[in-house]
C-alpha cells in the first residue's frame, strides 16, 4: 500500500513512534546538522522538521535507516506487510 501523502505517511510513523516532530525553529547550517547527528549515533527515529530559519514555511522530513514497515523498493514510498 502506498502512501498517498508525506503527510500520511509522517502520521504513521508519528502513531508507530518511529517519528519525532520539532517544532522549534531551526539554523539550517549549524543547528540541524547537530540534532541530525545526535539522533543518529542514538539510533532515533526520523525527524520532521517544522520550520527552519531560512524557509520558515516549509517542512522538512529526515530519515535515519530504513524504517520497519517501509519500503522504497517500487521508487514509492510504500508500507509493508507485517510478517
Amino acid at each position: 500500500m502506498s502512501y498517498k501523502s508525506l503527510r500520511e505517511c509522517a502520521n504513521d510513523l508519528e502513531k508507530t513512534g518511529q517519528l519525532i516532530r520539532i517544532k522549534e525553529e531551526l539554523d539550517p547550517d549549524l543547528e540541524v546538522a547537530e540534532v541530525h547527528r545526535r539522533v543518529y549515533e542514538n539510533q532515533g527515529p526520523a525527524l520532521l522538521l517544522k520550520k527552519s530559519k531560512e524557509a520558515p514555511s516549509k517542512q522538512s522530513l529526515i530519515f535515519m535507516e530504513p524504517l520497519k514497515g517501509l519500503s522504497t523498493s517500487s521508487g514509492r514510498l510504500s508500507k509493508t506487510s507485517p510478517r
